[in-house]
């Protein structure tokens, strides 16, 4: 669509809507949620700041929509590693692997994570958190009870925990390998804070091993 143009077919908006949602992600990996203004966003995909309000009737519920496109994304490529060879998945560190490196390919998905209960889940419409809370509950209900499934798991709710022990974890990680740059050099400054200053990858992989772990035990225990 030309820049400027009104969109005015049910198409034409969903390309429109994608436009908007595209010029968003172009500046969120340029910089934080908090320096982004929907006038910035518009002046990115070329249409009036108004016209952003047409569609997203806050920056909160505009981010939330790029998060539900990500969560879907990520849920999507989750059920096709399910769907690979028993004896792959049902292995903890080939499983543990698969989750580092996806969420590593997803900079951006993990960025949203970090602020999604803080900040984007403020400041929308019940209209908004309802379908995004939903396929939160679908893709978790889905994929916990494959997870269950594959690892021999008697009862398919301890997959759903790990998913949301996962995201949880992600959450903690991410806020803490990502510090604020004056605390980052505090940390590098002192030996004594050198503890602090965390690799996000090496430490989910091995929080998630010593999760499974436990898990698998605790269900062998059951058996």
């Amino acid at each position: 669509m030309a820049r400027g143009q009104r969109a005015v077919s049910d198409d034409l908006k969903e390309i429109r809507r994608a436009a908007i949602l595209d010029a968003a992600l172009r500046l969120f990996r340029r910089t934080s949620f908090e320096a982004i203004t929907m006038a910035e966003v518009a002046s990115e995909c070329g249409i009036a700041k108004g016209t952003v309000y047409l569609y997203f009737a806050t920056k909160e519920a505009l981010f939330l929509a790029l998060l539900t496109d990500q969560f879907a994304d990520w849920f999507s490529a989750l059920g096709a590693y399910l769907d690979a060879p028993a004896d792959e998945v049902s292995a903890s560190g080939h499983f543990v692997e698969w989750v580092v490196e996806s969420l590593l390919q997803r900079p951006l998905f993990v960025r949203l994570i970090a602020v999604m209960h803080t900040v984007l889940e403020h400041n929308i419409e019940l209209e908004t958190a309802l379908p995004f809370k939903r396929l939160l509950a679908s893709g978790v209900v889905r994929s916990g009870t494959a997870l269950a499934r594959r690892f021999d798991w008697p009862d398919p709710e301890t997959g759903m925990r790990l998913l949301v022990w996962l995201h949880a974890i992600v959450i903690g990680l991410q806020h803490m390998a990502a510090p604020a740059p004056i605390v980052l050099k505090a940390m590098r400054k002192d030996p004594a804070l050198a503890m602090f200053d965390i690799d996000f990858a090496t430490e989910l992989r091995a929080l998630l091993m010593q999760v499974l772990a436990g898990m698998n035990q605790t269900q062998g225990d059951k058996a």
